[in-house]
Formats: structure tokens, sequence, C-alpha cells
């Protein structure tokens, strides 16, 4: 299980990341047009609609993998903890970078900034 669990979370977590910079590259140019609006509500819909999208991505990605590497019934568990963990980091990850283009965009006006440089 051991070395399951290590092919696994690394197979998982390299496939998350693609998908979390496909994602959220999408978001920023989702963004942009919204923010020449400035409605706060079709940010907060638009925020949802990606998070809810990055979720649903990353537990049928986690599923596939307990499927190929055909975890033990009894480390299921266990693995799906791991995993599920792993979910809810990117998913916080996203919220936070998201949340503070968010607050760039409404006390700036200025969609261009990077959130990764506050």
């Amino acid at each position: 299980m051991k070395n399951n669990t290590g092919q696994i979370c690394v197979e998982f977590n390299r496939k998350a990341v693609k998908l979390f910079q496909f994602l959220y590259k999408q978001y920023e140019k989702a963004i942009h047009v919204i923010t020449r609006e400035k409605d706060e509500q079709l940010l907060i819909d638009l925020n949802n609609q990606y998070v809810n999208t990055l979720k649903l991505q990353l537990d049928q990605m986690a599923l596939s993998l307990l499927d190929k590497y055909k975890v033990a019934v009894d480390n299921i568990v266990s693995m799906q903890h791991i995993l599920t963990e792993q979910v809810n980091f990117y998913l916080n990850e996203f919220n936070h970078k998201s949340g503070l283009l968010y607050f760039s965009v409404l006390h700036t006006g200025n969609s261009n900034r990077d959130p990764d440089n506050y």
C-alpha cells in the first residue's frame, strides 16, 4: 500500500496542478469581461462555477486513480482520506488566488494584477 500511496499522490498532484492552472487561466480570462461592469454577484457566481468544476474534476480524478491502482479494500478508506485532503488543498488554493484577484478587481479596478504578487 505504501508504494501505491506514493504513486497515487504523485500522479494525482501532477494532474491536479495542470487542471488547476488550466481552470485558473480560464477564470482570469472570464473575470476580465465581468470586471468592466464590476458586478459583484456575477463575480461570486463565476467563482462558484469554477470551484465546482475544479472539485468535480478532482473528485473524478481521485476515483479514477483508486480504480487504476486497485487499492485494497482495507486501505481504501485511508487512501480516500488522503485524496480528499488533496482535493481540499487545491480548492482552498483556488479560492485564495481567486479571492485576491477579486479583491484587486473590486478595489483597484485592475484585473491584470498577478494575485501571487501580494
